[in-house]
């Protein structure tokens, strides 16, 4: 039991040795495949996902009580979570995409509209993402005018303040170029290292002496330079063929020689 596992043991230590080794003799073909990734999704993101831009209003939240503003932070955590589900109904969607006129379903609208209330806060910001940043302002802005009047009629209180109107993006918030080409290049690294892992561990051929005395219990004796031999082989036929050559061409001389004397 204790030589199966100290063999099992070597088994791991050959192995994983030689996959340190293989990893190192191809380290250029895994940076040139880690970089061929990275540029492959880089690219594509860069120059075949469209580019998405964000504009974002914002409102304040008041309450009423006997006619007057009061800044009773409890009512307004209470108002601003209706607020939320109000800004996404139908109702305030489709009646800003037909005030500006756009064509475009209230459906799609709610996929590209975000609606937080930061914690303990009486503030609202509705935030809309979309491909075309003078639309993205345009909506953004325009729903947050309908939320207000939208709120003061139907929950019979102020109209929210709108603090900080929506205003063009000048830069895009999306895709992120460098992270998709970051996750191209690890996919890339580990593509490569899975592939070369594979070959390794199917790999059953003897590569070395150490193969030889561990797989086949034999002690190495003597190697022959069999490499070697076929170079000096090589070599040797390439002289041969220059010598015939050389030889064949100082025959042919001599025989013109004659020829010019004969006719001489």
């Amino acid at each position: 039991m204790r030589e199966m596992m100290e063999q099992e043991s070597n088994e791991i230590e050959i192995n994983l040795r030689e996959l340190y080794i293989t990893l190192k003799r191809n380290l250029l073909k895994i940076i040139l495949v880690t970089a061929l990734f990275a540029g492959i999704f880089g690219g594509y993101t860069n120059f075949f996902v469209e580019s998405t831009y964000s504009s974002t209003a914002e409102l304040y939240i008041l309450s009423s009580e006997d006619g007057q503003q009061v800044y009773n932070l409890t009512v307004g955590d209470q108002l601003a979570q209706d607020y939320i589900r109000l800004v996404t109904t139908k109702t305030v969607l489709q009646t800003a995409i037909d005030d500006l006129a756009i064509d475009m379903d209230y459906r799609e609208l709610q996929n590209k509209i975000s609606v937080e209330n930061p914690e303990d806060t009486r503030f609202m910001t509705i935030t809309v993402t979309d491909g075309n940043a003078e639309r993205a302002r345009d909506l953004a802005q325009r729903i947050a005018v309908v939320t207000s009047k939208t709120v003061s009629k139907t929950m019979d209180v102020p109209e929210p303040t709108i603090v900080d109107a929506a205003e063009k993006p000048d830069y895009p918030d999306g895709p992120n170029v460098r992270m998709f080409a970051l996750l191209g290049g690890i996919i890339g690294l580990v593509v490569s290292v899975f592939i070369i892992f594979i070959k390794v561990i199917l790999n059953d051929t003897v590569q070395n002496e150490d193969d030889i005395e561990h797989y086949l219990g034999i002690n190495m004796l003597a190697q022959l330079p069999l490499e070697q031999k076929r170079r000096n082989k090589k070599a040797k036929r390439h002289n041969d063929e220059y010598k015939n050559l050389y030889v064949g061409k100082n025959r042919g001389n001599r025989s013109i020689q004659l020829k010019r004397k004969v006719k001489h």
